[in-house]
């Protein structure tokens, strides 16, 4: 897998009709990758992560002893969302709020089989699998590369217990995906 790195801001408009136009068909492809097949899904996954940080960043948000989710945490999660789009056979998660204050993706195959990560802010994730007959793993690591693709696999091994592989959300064959991050 690659990665690509863009900053908009930062694409020269080079010389020419043609060069004035890359900034603009970037963001048109990534817009085409949310909204194409894989990502429909994807972007309302954005749309109830931005609902529920609007909901849930001031203490006592539910009406009782709640704490604030933290800006740094909306933004781990809303990275993660990034990444994921860029991976097949990744299901959308539920997305939903800790009391405590951290934002919280689950998945959940059947009743033996469910994932969850926790994002606390300051790159801290937690992290909790069932996969039944006592095969569980959970704690807490920083947010990084290798932790993404630990949770990747456990994201996946929760699909394939029990037949439950979830299908490609692309339709597209691949040979090599890539990442992209877009900074407006």
């Amino acid at each position: 897998m690659s990665t690509l790195l863009l900053d908009i801001r930062a694409i020269s408009p080079g010389f020419g009709d043609d060069a004035k136009k890359v900034p603009t068909l970037v963001l048109e492809a990534s817009s085409h990758r949310l909204t194409n097949g894989t990502g429909s899904l994807a972007q309302s996954s954005f749309e109830r992560l931005r609902e529920l940080y609007q909901k849930c960043k001031e203490d006592y948000w539910d009406g009782i002893e709640t704490r604030a989710i933290p800006f740094s945490a909306y933004e781990d999660a809303r990275e993660f969302l990034n990444s994921m789009l860029w991976e097949d056979n990744i299901p959308e998660p539920e997305i939903d709020a800790d009391d405590f204050g951290a934002i919280r993706f689950e998945w959940i195959a059947n009743s033996a089989a469910m994932f969850s990560i926790t994002f606390y802010g300051e790159k801290v994730l937690g992290f909790s699998g069932n996969w039944g007959e006592g095969e569980q793993e959970y704690g807490t690591k920083k947010l990084n590369d290798a932790t993404y693709q630990s949770v990747l696999g456990n994201i996946m091994r929760t699909f394939q217990e029990r037949g439950n592989i979830p299908t490609a959300r692309s339709g597209e064959g691949r040979g090599e995906s890539y990442k992209i991050y877009l900074r407006e």
